[in-house]
């Protein structure tokens, strides 16, 4: 009863925020106007990101052509999880990235980048982790060291990925094996200055830079442990990431915006929780994106219901669908990387059926989160609709041919009649 309240509200947030109303006039060929027509109108793209991340068994797999037509239906964004990361620039995962890329590219994929740096030892190239462990060296040359090695992925990265934005430093909460070096500099605030002057010195300035962590808005333990950070002694890790954003935007990172991994473990999190968390960053003003959402089992914790995991699935996607400053959510894990190992958290098997989590997705996508009308036109041909931001397309039988066109309704307003010319 009470998620139907949350609900319901979250539902009218979503009709104000994601929706618009058109008025449509269909021309058939020849200038001809489509008078008393029944037309099918079909959203095609949402504005909204809804993506997925994949990995190399995405192009490899024997099912990659099932893959692929599924991400075509229910995807409009992706990423990659190993590809883009510094551990792996050069090898075989980088390599099957760039076939990726450009198929998601040729298809008009918003695509994340991730991550141009990750300051976990265990996260580093084999070279720097050596840096980390020579006890000929002081914290100082350590740091001085690496931070030109780490900085070598920006150079090569950033001009070489066709990417919408990218997580500049990850995990910063955890992750400071090289800012610890350094008592009086923040590294991550240098990592961002420095994505900033490589994207620019590319002609990349449009391509946005994020912050980004994990078990922020997700958390499911009693978030009242205490951490120790470089500077910080703080309660939780929400008012600690809120705390790293301030610092860094102060001291003149130019981040642009916030991710949130909300990958959800070791039990449930309600739906009002996930909204007010969100609403904790609203005074940063920036966008947010849902960077690796997935419902995953700790065995000595906690396992998860089929129920759990569907209920789970449409609270987030509903509550963040229904925050203004969310700009997309990507779910991590896409498919099983091989079938003698299906795991518990992918939205997919191996061969391209759906778990419980897919499934899920799917029905939103064919459900709740879809506009498809059968509406007829008037005598002028013109037809009022109200629908989700995004592309459309226009499907009119007229005696046996059928003529189609395409439009779009987007937020920042149309104009007061759409012409849609079909073919």
């Amino acid at each position: 009863g009470e998620y139907e309240n949350i609900k319901k509200e979250a539902v009218e947030r979503i009709e104000n925020l994601r929706k618009g109303d058109a008025k449509i006039k269909i021309i058939l060929p020849k200038n001809k106007v489509a008078k008393n027509t029944e037309v099918r109108i079909k959203l095609k793209r949402h504005d909204f990101k809804w993506g997925a991340v994949v990995n190399s068994a995405f192009e490899v797999s024997p099912y990659s052509k099932q893959y692929k037509e599924i991400f075509l239906k229910y995807f409009n964004a992706a990423g990659f999880g190993l590809g883009l990361k510094p551990k792996h620039r050069g090898n075989r995962h980088e390599e099957i990235a760039e076939k990726i890329i450009s198929w998601l590219k040729q298809n008009g994929y918003y695509v994340r980048g991730h991550t141009l740096t990750w300051e976990g030892k265990k996260f580093m190239r084999r070279e720097d982790q050596a840096v980390l462990e020579d006890p000929t060296l002081t914290d100082k040359e350590k740091a001085d060291k690496l931070i030109k090695s780490l900085g070598v992925h920006f150079q090569h990265a950033i001009p070489k990925w066709d990417v919408d934005c990218w997580d500049v430093s990850n995990e910063p909460i955890a992750n400071n094996d090289v800012n610890y070096l350094l008592p009086d500099y923040n590294t991550h605030v240098h990592w961002f200055k420095l994505a900033d002057s490589v994207r620019r010195a590319c002609g990349k300035e449009d391509v946005k830079l994020f912050q980004n962590d994990y078990r922020v808005i997700s958390i499911t333990l009693k978030g009242d442990y205490k951490m120790k950070i470089k500077g910080y002694d703080a309660v939780g890790r929400l008012p600690l990431y809120k705390d790293i954003l301030k610092d860094q935007i102060t001291q003149g990172a130019p981040i642009e915006g916030i991710g949130f991994q909300s990958r959800i473990k070791n039990g449930l999190v309600t739906p009002d929780t996930i909204y007010s968390r969100l609403r904790e960053f609203e005074e940063f003003g920036l966008p947010y994106h849902a960077t690796e959402f997935e419902v995953r089992d700790n065995k000595k914790r906690y396992s998860y219901s089929d129920e759990e995991r569907r209920l789970i699935t449409e609270y987030m996607m509903v509550m963040y669908f229904s925050h203004p400053n969310v700009e997309g959510f990507w779910h991590w894990t896409f498919a099983d990387q091989n079938a003698k190992k299906p795991l518990d958290y992918p939205l997919f098997n191996y061969d391209g059926t759906p778990k419980v989590t897919g499934k899920k997705w799917m029905e939103l996508m064919d459900g709740f989160l879809d506009t498809d009308l059968v509406l007829a036109t008037d005598t002028n041909g013109e037809v009022p609709m109200n629908g989700y931001y995004g592309d459309y397309e226009v499907i009119a039988k007229v005696g046996r041919k059928q003529f189609e066109g395409t439009f779009n309704i987007s937020k920042s307003g149309s104009d007061p009649i759409i012409q849609v010319r079909l073919k």
